[in-house]
């Protein structure tokens, strides 16, 4: 199944929601679009919803991480991923992805294995 993206704003928040199957080209699209998203609807957080399924290997993660650096993708932006799979799957990309980030400078990116995390994490709740 040919992964989808649905992208909304809740105020200055994009909410972002993948389903389907997730190869390299579909991730790449999908931050580019999420770069875009940021400076045309000025956004202070990004809350992305992964319930894909991912084909990525660990090195196609770090090419992407790359991407984002090469891209000048700003650090300081909160960026919240839902994966609900994380805690039944051995080797899971979000959580790596999340390890490779932060371990060149991007605190801000953090997974969660449920929406109510994120949101309060994002400052979303009350």
């Amino acid at each position: 199944m040919k992964m989808t993206f649905k992208y909304r704003c809740e105020g200055t928040i994009g909410i972002v929601e993948l389903t389907g199957s997730k190869h390299f080209d579909d991730a790449m699209k999908t931050w580019k679009t999420i770069r875009l998203n940021i400076e045309k609807d000025r956004l202070s957080a990004v809350l992305l919803i992964d319930h894909s399924i991912s084909s990525l290997r660990p090195s196609q993660v770090i090419e992407i991480q790359q991407w984002m650096a090469s891209e000048k993708f700003p650090k300081k932006l909160k960026i919240a991923i839902v994966d609900e799979k994380m805690a039944n799957e051995k080797n899971n990309n979000n959580v790596f992805g999340e390890t490779v980030v932060y371990n060149r400078g991007w605190a801000n990116f953090k997974v969660f294995n449920n929406e109510a995390s994120a949101r309060k994490w994002l400052g979303l709740t009350d």
